[in-house]
């Protein structure tokens, strides 16, 4: 074989190899701009996963690590600086409480409301409320609840029953959407300001929110597996792309 010819198989060679180098950068350079795609799909769904329960994935990991007792609120009424200090996800347990405008319950049912004026806690709860004695039968009262009556805070009815509870407290100011016309009929009925008003969810634990919890867990695997196929796309992408830079070095001049 001939010097030129042997020249001639080297340059085919190696336009072969260029060729071949090139077409599979498009076709790299293509699954990289899909998986690039998915990884900002994966990250606002994330982000929207993340976002919208943020409050109850921190309660499931981090809610309830001390029980806020506030005791018998009738006997040991609870002041404005003790319910100030307590904050969203706060575990707390009460006593003994007033029930007042309890007729609210939830579109499926499974949960009924009531007012404390005792603690400014609208109470969500999946259990059955006492009933209020409405007969006409006399109704003893304990004196020291008497002045609850005199200020007009609540009706002698409402002082024979009552109402034990425990759970997950939220603040007013970040109470879900749903809740925010409950707030604005209680404070309607009782003359208190909506602003002070906040929400206690009976029997909700920690461990009631695990879903939330695991759904944070599958979108944050999705979203970091999302990422090592985009880096491995880029990697790849990258190693053909010095490839062509290489091949181009050797004098062979082809526009991409």
């Amino acid at each position: 074989m001939s010097l030129e010819h042997q020249d001639f198989e080297s340059v085919r060679d190696d336009n072969d190899r260029y060729f071949s180098a090139l077409g599979l950068y498009r076709e790299t350079r293509i699954r990289f701009l899909v998986r690039s795609a998915m990884s900002v799909l994966a990250l606002v769904f994330g982000l929207f996963i993340v976002g919208a329960r943020i409050s109850d994935v921190s309660y499931y990991l981090f809610g309830g690590d001390t029980v806020k007792e506030l005791g018998d609120v009738r006997e040991n009424r609870p002041d404005a600086a003790t319910l100030q200090s307590f904050e969203t996800n706060d575990f707390v347990s009460f006593k003994n409480d007033v029930i007042l405008f309890d007729e609210l319950k939830s579109s499926d049912g499974k949960y009924s409301f009531y007012y404390s004026p005792l603690t400014k806690f609208i109470v969500r709860t999946s259990r059955v409320l006492p009933a209020l004695e409405d007969d006409g039968s006399i109704i003893e009262i304990n004196t020291s609840h008497q002045d609850l009556i005199i200020d007009k805070i609540a009706f002698p009815q409402n002082l024979a029953v009552s109402f034990d509870g425990s759970g997950r407290f939220v603040k007013g100011e970040d109470a879900p959407e749903w809740a925010r016309q409950i707030m604005e009929f209680m404070a309607n009925s009782s003359g208190d300001s909506v602003d002070s008003i906040n929400l206690l969810f009976d029997g909700d634990t920690p461990d009631s929110y695990a879903v939330y919890g695991m759904l944070f867990a599958v979108a944050l695997f999705l979203l970091l597996l999302t990422l090592l196929f985009w880096g491995l796309a880029l990697r790849k992408l990258l190693a053909v792309k010095n490839e062509l830079n290489r091949l181009k070095k050797m004098g062979i001049d082809v526009n991409e």
